[in-house]
């Protein structure tokens, strides 16, 4: 395993908005937390123990994550959304 780096080294942006909304998530992360491996983990632990508690820039975190544009949803499924739908006799045809 290798080790984390140091807090001091954890300060890009990235990392520190990531910090950021983890904390006022608060224990709603927790799946978050279970879906990383333990290096990054680690990195975001030392990243969080880095930045101060201060409430007001963990609220400007979020206020600026929701602010952000978010990816429209595409108007056209993708094809392997579309073979997924179709039944299986049909797709059974499609391969003789």
């Amino acid at each position: 395993m290798t080790p984390a780096k140091p807090a001091s080294e954890a300060t890009s942006a990235g990392l520190i908005r990531s910090a950021s909304l983890l904390r006022a998530l608060g224990t709603q992360a927790t799946d978050v937390w279970a879906a990383l491996s333990p290096e990054d983990a680690a990195l975001l632990s030392a990243t969080l123990d880095a930045l101060p508690e201060d409430q007001a820039s963990t609220n400007d975190a979020v206020e600026a994550f929701l602010r952000e544009p978010k990816p429209h949803p595409s108007t056209n499924p993708g094809i392997w959304t579309q073979l997924s739908a179709l039944p299986a006799a049909t797709l059974a045809k499609m391969l003789d």
